[in-house]
């Protein structure tokens, strides 16, 4: 048994009038279809799906840490600023960063 897509059955036409059909014993058991449904198929997808979450995760946290320590450089520099105004610095361009 292999999975296909089911755009398999696009080129299918419809059988003439009177045609005999086969009879359904040599099909597998709905069972055994599920089965290899989930093993080839919908296990891999989920396996690559858990794999992109994972690296998307990991990505984020990089980026939160990265913002984290931008914030705390501009409040280490806002600190800064304060203290040089606390301690009497006049200048016009302290007001101005």
């Amino acid at each position: 048994m292999t999975v296909r897509q089911p755009t398999i059955f696009l080129d299918f036409s419809l059988a003439p009038t009177k045609t005999e059909t086969p009879d359904g014993n040599g099909l597998p058991s709905r069972e055994k279809v599920e089965q290899v449904l989930i093993e080839q198929a919908l296990q891999p997808f989920l396996e690559e799906i858990q794999a992109q979450r994972e690296k998307e995760t990991e990505y984020l946290r990089h980026v939160e840490i990265s913002l984290n320590e931008l914030i705390h450089r501009q409040n280490l520099r806002m600190a800064e600023l304060l203290e040089s105004q606390q301690a009497g610095d006049s200048s016009p361009l302290l007001a101005a960063t």
